[in-house]
């Protein structure tokens, strides 16, 4: 490790010199540092090209970084995927290919266009903290990803499950994003039944998806699912998004009505 961080030092230094050339001169030759079998040497490109006056506002620049970023997605997908799930590149090769890949996402987030198809696909892959600011701002456009989040919970790794179920229990019971429609709000509560039931093989992931189904439930976030919830949605029965007495709390599924489908998933999940 110290051996690496020596070599992206001396690669640093080497790079600051040239930084005092034109731009023009010094970016392609970063651009394809990005595509060096070493992430440390990645990392040191990556660190110099988002300190060069206007290289991010580059269309060359932006294209890269979401490529690197699409290929560091899949280094990890299948580094979990051969290990079953054992093991993550950043186990493989400690917190600094963390760092690295955390500034990496950061660079491509603020550049890229968030309204193209392909790159939120590309976004929505990404290894994440569901209660991240990133993770919020994706939020914003989660009937795009929907099939991405989809195809993750339903996926092959049971780490990815897993990370996916998480961020649909944060979007459903934080973020709640108006762009987020009734029809987009049912297939993600689909999600976490299903994995909750004995079609999820794997145990964890059964647990987990049931935990969380537990935390929409405790509407009042309280750390427990008991009357004092039954309570709050009861109150506000019958009533609609934007009326007198909607509690968007009771919503569950946010389909922007408070009816017995919410007092029911309340219900159900009540202790014995």
């Amino acid at each position: 490790m110290r051996l690496m961080r020596l070599l992206r030092s001396l690669f640093l230094v080497a790079l600051a010199v040239a930084s005092a050339a034109d731009p023009q001169d010094v970016v392609p030759g970063l651009l394809a540092q990005l595509e060096s079998q070493s992430w440390s040497e990645r990392w040191a490109a990556l660190d110099q090209i988002v300190k060069l006056p206007d290289a991010m506002r580059t269309p060359a620049v932006r294209s890269a970084l979401l490529s690197r970023l699409n290929e560091e997605n899949q280094i990890l997908r299948q580094t979990l995927r051969e290990s079953n799930g054992a093991r993550s590149v950043g186990d493989a090769y400690g917190e600094g290919y963390g760092e690295y890949y955390a500034g990496l996402l950061g660079a491509v987030g603020d550049t890229a266009d968030w309204g193209d198809s392909t790159t939120l696909r590309i976004l929505a892959q990404s290894t994440y903290d569901a209660s991240s600011g990133f993770a919020r701002r994706l939020a914003a456009h989660v009937e795009d990803v929907l099939p991405t989040l989809t195809e993750d919970a339903d996926g092959d790794v049971a780490r990815i499950r897993t990370a996916a179920l998480e961020y649909v229990a944060e979007i459903l019971r934080v973020y709640k994003p108006s762009s987020l429609t009734p029809d987009g709000a049912a297939k993600l509560l689909a999600l976490l039944n299903k994995r909750a039931t004995a079609a999820e093989v794997d145990p964890n992931v059964r647990y987990r998806s049931a935990q969380l189904l537990g935390r929409l439930a405790d509407v009042n976030r309280d750390g427990k699912v008991d009357c004092a919830d039954v309570a709050v949605v009861r109150s506000a029965m019958g009533t609609r998004a934007g009326g007198t007495g909607f509690d968007p709390r009771a919503d569950i599924n946010l389909d922007r009505l408070v009816d017995e489908r919410d007092l029911h998933f309340v219900t159900a999940r009540l202790p014995a």
